[in-house]
């Protein structure tokens, strides 16, 4: 399995977006492994269009769809061990790129997927496995407090 290219991506664009430091890349690449692996976990449940015919088992950070899940596992990962400027930063790298609201603290499925993430946003829910959504869509939850908050 190759993990260096989707994560060469990332952490460059990190740096031209954020100016991730040298140690914030270093504690990106310790935590990359967990991501690539739960993200192409993931994929490989999912009937994706276009990653089995050209990618050959690898991610694709041009594919929107890959990048999109790949990053918010990457922020979740960062999130779990506390490293939360990480994770914000790649949080925010996926909202842009992306459009898509997938907070690091929000636990997504072991497998989902999405189709043109763009324009979504994701709240504190429950979500089961084979979640899988398309452009516009939004959850929310408010903690069972009416007028919102967590």
């Amino acid at each position: 399995m190759k993990t260096d290219f989707i994560l060469e991506v990332a952490i460059q664009q990190l740096r031209n977006n954020f100016l991730l430091t040298e140690i914030e890349a270093e504690e990106i690449k310790k935590i990359d492994k967990a991501a690539y692996e739960k993200t192409m976990y993931s994929l490989d449940k999912i009937n994706l269009k276009y990653k089995n015919k050209y990618y050959e088992g690898e991610l694709n950070p041009f594919n929107a769809v890959m990048y999109c899940q790949y990053l918010y596992r990457l922020s979740n990962e960062a999130y779990k061990l506390n490293l939360i400027k990480i994770a914000e930063k790649i949080y925010y790298l996926n909202k842009m790129l992306n459009s898509v609201e997938l907070f690091y603290a929000v636990n997504l499925p072991k497998i989902w997927s999405c189709e043109h993430p763009l324009g979504s946003v994701f709240g504190r829910a429950q979500y089961g496995d084979y979640f899988f959504f398309y452009q516009g869509c939004t959850v929310g939850g408010n903690g069972g407090h009416e007028g919102g908050g967590y």
